[in-house]
């Protein structure tokens, strides 16, 4: 009987903060949206194209770092170029995202954070949340280093989410032996043979190793998706998602 109540009692706070949660973040709903008991930070760009959409996600900075500020010439630059109307999304802990349930991925301790199943639920909801706000069809996922990370898995995990994706110096499997981490060399499987992929890297990229990309490529081109493989010379892994070779993929992806 006591363990029910306590029980009870959780489920009676934990509503009363999610709804406390909900409340804060629908007051600054304009560049933010609530899911799964965080209020996620994000900048929007409305283009001409009526059905579709940009969504680019970063990767690992310091907890903390402005994202929003930091990406808001890329979307700028990419609407200008394609003319598809982009999101900038800050995961928890940066720009103004919350943490009232996962910290930052740039924390000490949390870089696995981005294979966890309720991580990646939670990426997946603010996804479809905003894709049905802006009442887009279409999406391009475009992500770096550990966002592509996260990305390429979302692409596999959920194979309606995301028509096209272009991933850039990420790393597609977990490097250890966790059967509850979830990483791209689980989900490949299941991506839509109708979607485009597209894997980028630097031949300087000393974080996500060329190698990486190579591999997770000869992985997927055997599941006969449709694949490309870009290197950028003389490129590393900081701002690689910045370089003119990139922009000239998106473009062509989009034409």
């Amino acid at each position: 009987m006591l363990k029910h109540i306590f029980i009870l009692i959780l489920l009676i706070t934990y509503s009363y903060a999610n709804n406390d949660y909900k409340s804060d973040c629908d007051t600054n709903n304009d560049q933010f949206i609530f899911s799964k008991s965080e209020c996620i930070n994000y900048l929007y760009e409305e283009a001409d194209n009526e059905d579709n959409l940009i969504i680019f996600i970063h990767g690992s900075w310091n907890e903390g770092t402005d994202i929003l500020k930091k990406y808001a010439p890329l979307m700028e630059d990419l609407v200008l170029n394609t003319d598809v109307s982009t999101i900038i999304i800050a995961l928890p802990g940066y720009s103004k995202s919350s943490t009232n349930v996962f910290e930052a991925i740039g924390k000490k301790g949390f870089s696995s954070l981005i294979y966890k199943k309720e991580y990646l639920d939670l990426i997946k909801d603010v996804v479809l949340r905003l894709k049905k706000k802006y009442k887009k069809k279409k999406l391009t996922l475009i992500a770096h280093s550990a966002g592509a990370s996260l990305g390429t898995t979302l692409y596999g995990y959920d194979n309606t989410l995301i028509q096209n994706m272009i991933s850039i110096a990420g790393s597609y499997n977990t490097d250890v032996l966790n059967t509850n981490l979830l990483s791209a060399d689980k989900t490949y499987k299941n991506i839509n043979k109708k979607s485009k992929l597209i894997l980028i890297y630097g031949d300087k990229d000393k974080i996500s190793p060329p190698k990486k990309s190579k591999d997770f490529y000869t992985l997927v081109k055997k599941e006969q998706v449709n694949v490309k493989l870009i290197e950028v010379k003389n490129a590393a892994h900081l701002n690689l998602e910045l370089r003119e070779e990139v922009m000239d993929e998106i473009l062509e992806l989009l034409e």
